[in-house]
């Protein structure tokens, strides 16, 4: 993702691309200040694609030693995943754009069949998810009231906080978000578990 963006900072042909759509004052100032930071772009990209080429070596190596036990799907995942990080440096707008509607599918699915393997079994009446999520029918309208209820929070805020501070707020959430995730999806291994001081419970007895 980073050599993503140092491809498009560096780029020439980025303010031409991004001008085929209608952007506000706002977002067009952005562009300007990122079309600015082209000479440090530049001088970063060459180290950026050396560390990202060693890290995909390494990991194409790591997964090449373990074929029998390797999960295909996870490459699938991987090389799709990598696929439209780097649209983003062809059409910075639109692989931008397809790579958080990717990621934000991935995560109505990842929770909807986590949901479903939850709750789907048998009525959790000591929770509100554990007596909506039951059914089928039920877990659908848990998501669709739950997106209905986050664009109306987002068409209010956007109109009821002040200057930038709606922009820094979502944006820094969404850092957030990929940041975590980057320990969440790990902390099922026990040596990563155990850095953050969570250790696996003991089997119970018999």
């Amino acid at each position: 993702m980073v050599v993503a963006v140092l491809v498009v900072g560096s780029a020439t042909t980025t303010l031409r691309q991004l001008s085929r759509v209608m952007l506000d004052q706002r977002n067009s100032q952005a562009i300007v200040d990122l079309s600015g930071a082209r000479p440090y772009a530049l001088w970063l990209l060459g180290p950026g694609v050396l560390v990202a080429a060693g890290v995909l070596l390494a990991l194409i190596r790591q997964e090449s030693e373990h074929r029998a036990e390797a999960n295909r799907a996870k490459w699938i995942y991987q090389g799709s995943s990598l696929l439209l990080i780097a649209s983003i440096a062809f059409d910075p707008l639109a692989g931008f754009i397809a790579y958080v509607a990717a990621h934000a599918i991935e995560y109505f699915v990842v929770v909807y069949k986590t949901t479903q393997s939850r709750y789907g079994k048998a009525v959790d009446r000591s929770t509100f998810l554990g007596r909506v999520a039951h059914r089928t029918a039920g877990r659908l309208a848990f998501f669709a009231a739950f997106t209905a209820a986050f664009f109306i929070l987002d068409a209010r805020m956007r109109g009821s906080i002040p200057g930038r501070g709606y922009d820094i707020a979502l944006y820094s959430v969404g850092i957030l978000h990929f940041w975590y995730d980057s320990f969440i999806w790990k902390l099922r291994k026990p040596a990563v578990a155990a850095n953050f001081g969570i250790t696996a419970p003991a089997p119970a007895p018999g």
